[in-house]
């Protein structure tokens, strides 16, 4: 028994609903130069993601798409698929895992997470003191 990553849309891995359907699975991976879809009449359609160790199974399951015990190098490969489907990448515990393949601390606030928003710089010291100007 491994430990399992997950590219889902819900809050928590194991909820329902907010599903990637079949379909949605499909075409990404029937697009993907990187997958090899499996037989399509399996109820969990599978496709390989070929790498140096040889082919990882991204397995379509109630929604979701699962792989156990992945390298980092298929971690960043789901991670951008999670990203393909405006969804999110998590371990079997909840824990969330970002571009680099690494977990993310809990500790973070969400806005620390995305560097393409960046943060406002702090009003100046008038501004805090009368507030903007009208």
């Amino acid at each position: 028994m491994g430990y399992e990553l997950h590219i889902t849309r819900r809050a928590d891995w194991c909820d329902e609903g907010d599903d990637i359907t079949r379909a949605e699975w499909r075409a990404l991976a029937a697009a993907d130069p990187d997958l090899r879809l499996s037989d399509e009449a399996d109820p969990m359609l599978m496709a390989d993601f070929q790498t140096a160790d040889g082919p990882w199974p991204f397995v379509w399951f109630e929604g979701r798409i699962d792989v156990k015990s992945p390298p980092p190098a298929v971690i960043r490969k789901m991670h951008a698929l999670a990203l393909a489907f405006d969804a999110r990448l998590q371990g079997d515990d909840g824990e969330l895992y970002g571009l680099d393949g690494e977990m993310i601390p809990t500790d973070l606030n969400p806005a620390d997470l995305n560097p393409a928003e960046p943060t406002p710089p702090p009003a100046g010291f008038f501004n805090r003191l009368f507030g903007p100007r009208r």
